[in-house]
């Protein structure tokens, strides 16, 4: 995942490598209608979109209407933003609201006919049903295999890369008019060093993990009983609650995000957060990770600072240096 990144950063700087970014061949798996390809390339479509403040009330796919804010049929592909701002985030933004400068944005993508739209968020962080801005795209281009994706529609483009060994999320991000946190103009434009928005992308129908927590051993194994720890960045388990095994050392739990948030649920069983940060900001505002699976975690060295944490443990859970009481397979730390 990383080597992707780094490839595409090194070719948005203009420094010349070797490196090949994997090919993406069309996806044509068929988990719907039998027959009818789940991603087609899609070319030469008008691209339309209908913008709105707030959720969207009425959506037309498949000929009919909904009035629930999504298509009634379930989405074939989901992608977040993450909320540390990117190389965008430049100039003067001590006007902007915190919630607006580090908003994210969500993508779900529907089959529609013959083709597909987009169902594009614009919201907070860490508050799922506070959504800012809806909009409604067609989408002109979607290739999806095991090992990659690309799409696009008028103005944008996302693309992702995977290693199915290491988990089902997609690394990458996007370019061009996608939501993106207000920027006030400073003069002269940052270069466009890799992605303007980092996301990550994910099928919700192919969520399974390489690497499960085994209970008995306290250690994270695979079919093949090998031990490892699945790829699962922060923006995907906020939104899933999905970080059984995910290696998340050095990382910033709370996406460095400068106001109070919760997180609650999260499964972090077997997780390694080795030298994590629960709340990177260090502003003031507290974050409190809330009734966490924390069984097989490892927490040694995670940052706690104006944080808390509560949840399940054990015997093979380690402990964070911080005001920790366990009592009957549970834990309450204080940072």
């Amino acid at each position: 995942m990383k080597s992707a990144t780094l490839f595409l950063s090194l070719i948005a700087c203009g420094q010349g490598t070797e490196l090949e970014a994997p090919a993406v061949p069309q996806f044509d798996n068929t988990p719907d209608t039998p027959g009818e390809p789940l991603a087609q390339a899609l070319e030469g479509l008008s691209a339309t979109a209908s913008a709105q403040q707030g959720p969207v009330e009425n959506i037309h796919v498949n000929g009919a209407a909904t009035g629930s804010g999504h298509p009634e049929a379930a989405p074939i592909l989901k992608c977040a933003s993450s909320a540390q701002p990117s190389w965008m985030d430049f100039g003067d933004t001590e006007d902007i609201a915190d919630e607006d400068r580090h908003a994210i944005t969500r993508v779900s993508v529907y089959v529609d006919g013959d083709g597909h739209k987009a169902v594009v968020e614009r919201g907070h962080s860490h508050v799922s049903d506070d959504i800012f801005s809806t909009d409604v795209h067609e989408i002109t281009h979607l290739n999806m295999d095991e090992f990659g994706v690309n799409l696009d529609w008028e103005g944008v483009s996302i693309s992702g890369w995977r290693s199915p060994e290491y988990g089902p999320v997609f690394s990458g991000g996007a370019w061009g008019d996608l939501a993106a946190p207000p920027v006030l103009d400073s003069g002269t434009p940052p270069p466009p060093c890799g992605f303007e928005i980092y996301m990550s992308c994910w099928e919700p129908s192919n969520m399974e993990s390489p690497f499960k927590y085994d209970q008995k051993s306290g250690t994270c194994l695979n079919a093949n009983e090998e031990v490892g720890l699945n790829y699962k960045p922060v923006e995907f388990i906020r939104e899933t609650k999905d970080g059984e095994c995910a290696e998340l050392s050095w990382g910033m739990i709370d996406e460095g995000v400068p106001y109070a948030i919760e997180l609650r649920d999260w499964n972090l069983a077997g997780a390694k957060l080795d030298q994590a940060a629960l709340n990177a900001d260090e502003q003031g505002a507290v974050v409190k990770l809330v009734n966490a699976s924390l069984e097989g975690a490892d927490l040694t060295g995670l940052d706690v600072t104006d944080a808390s944490i509560t949840g399940s443990i054990d015997h093979h859970t380690t402990l964070p240096d911080a005001d920790c009481i366990t009592d009957n397979g549970l834990v309450d730390c204080e940072g």
